[in-house]
């Protein structure tokens, strides 16, 4: 199944993750970013090796909106998440950057995901950094293989300048998919009816 070689993807790739250098210390240190956790929600748990800083977030957030990411420059992460729908799709099967291979399943919602301690339906995904490689790599969705990713980003002088500021170190997986994570933290959601009914009173 589709799903079992991106297990074995991820893995693979987890362990290339874990061997990349540690960030240079002579560069400035990025700003802290401060979630808004609503009245009522406990504290995110946020990976020691991934912290929330300002110029990860704003990193995460230029390339969950940007196509750069998919085979043909034409699907964004935005493009299933949709802001407008609490970060999920309209409809039942989500189109990828192929007519001919629509997808298996429905994008979920990305409100609170940051909460989450297992993704995928299957829930073999410990984390949202691991969760990344799956749609980025998926023949059905956006198509393009993480190395592909970053020779693009490498050539863009604007990505290479926020690499730096957010990671203090040039663009690889682990800058690609640690900022997708941090921005993704911050989608909270706390004002739908329920909410305002159970947590306001």
């Amino acid at each position: 199944m589709i799903i079992q070689w991106n297990r074995i993807a991820i893995i693979l790739v987890a362990g290339f993750l874990s061997a990349c250098d540690s960030p240079s210390s002579d560069r400035e240190a990025p700003q802290v970013y401060h979630l808004r956790v609503p009245a009522g929600f406990p504290e995110m748990v946020i990976p020691e090796d991934n912290p929330m800083t300002v110029e990860a977030v704003e990193l995460g957030k230029l390339l969950f909106y940007d196509p750069i990411l998919s085979e043909d420059y034409t699907v964004s992460c935005a493009s299933c998440h949709i802001q407008e729908y609490a970060f999920a799709d309209t409809v039942a099967v989500s189109a990828g950057v192929h007519d001919d291979r629509p997808g298996r399943r429905n994008s979920p919602s990305l409100a609170n995901v940051g909460y989450q301690k297992a993704l995928f339906m299957e829930g073999g995904v410990p984390n949202l950094e691991l969760q990344v490689l799956a749609p980025l790599g998926e023949k059905s969705e956006m198509d393009l293989q993480i190395r592909d990713a970053v020779k693009r980003m490498k050539e863009n002088r604007a990505y290479v300048d926020l690499a730096r500021k957010a990671y203090q170190r040039e663009i690889d997986p682990w800058v690609i998919t640690n900022a997708l994570a941090a921005f993704e933290r911050t989608l909270i959601s706390a004002d739908s009816p329920f909410d305002r009914y159970y947590y306001q009173g």
